[in-house]
């Protein structure tokens, strides 16, 4: 089972999926939040 896992397609699949969530869900928060900061 293991061995014919492609372990470069599998870290790639989540590497992209980690990029996708920090810069699609956490950056906004951050940015609102630095922008709200400025504000105050």
């Amino acid at each position: 089972m293991l061995d014919s896992v492609d372990w470069k397609q599998v870290a790639f699949v989540g590497y992209t999926l980690f990029h996708e969530y920090v810069v699609y869900i956490r950056f906004p928060q951050v940015y609102y939040w630095e922008e709200a900061k400025k504000k105050l």
